[in-house]
C-alpha cells in the first residue's frame, strides 16, 4: 500500500540548508537551461557530475524506498532511500511543509 502525502518545498528552509542568504523557485525555462534537462525528467541521478548539490527532506527517512526521476519524462526509478543520499552526496534536511 502507498501512502502519498502533498507536500511543499519551504524555500526559506532550503535557503538555510544550502547556506544561502536566499533562493527562488527556478520557472520551467530557467530549470530546463540550467540543467540541460527537459522539466518533468530533472533527476538528482542525471545531476552527479554537474556540481549539484542535492538537498532531500528528511522526510523520505521513514521510507525505504523512493521514486525518482529516470532523466526522462515518464520514467521513473525505484531506489533505496539510502543508495539514492549514498550516490548523490546528498544532505538530508528538513525543507519542506506538509
Amino acid at each position: 500500500m502507498s501512502i502519498f502525502i502533498a507536500y511543499e518545498v519551504d524555500l526559506k528552509a532550503l535557503s538555510r540548508a544550502l547556506g544561502e542568504k536566499k533562493v527562488y523557485l527556478a520557472t520551467l525555462k530557467e530549470a530546463e537551461q540550467i540543467t540541460g534537462l527537459q522539466t518533468g525528467g530533472i533527476s538528482p541521478l542525471a545531476l552527479l557530475n554537474r556540481r549539484f548539490q542535492v538537498i532531500i527532506d528528511c522526510a523520505v527517512q521513514s521510507r525505504k524506498k523512493i521514486f525518482i526521476s529516470g532523466g526522462q519524462r515518464g520514467i521513473n526509478i525505484l531506489l533505496a532511500t539510502e543508495d539514492l543520499v549514498s550516490m548523490t552526496n546528498a544532505s538530508i534536511a528538513s525543507i519542506s511543509r506538509g
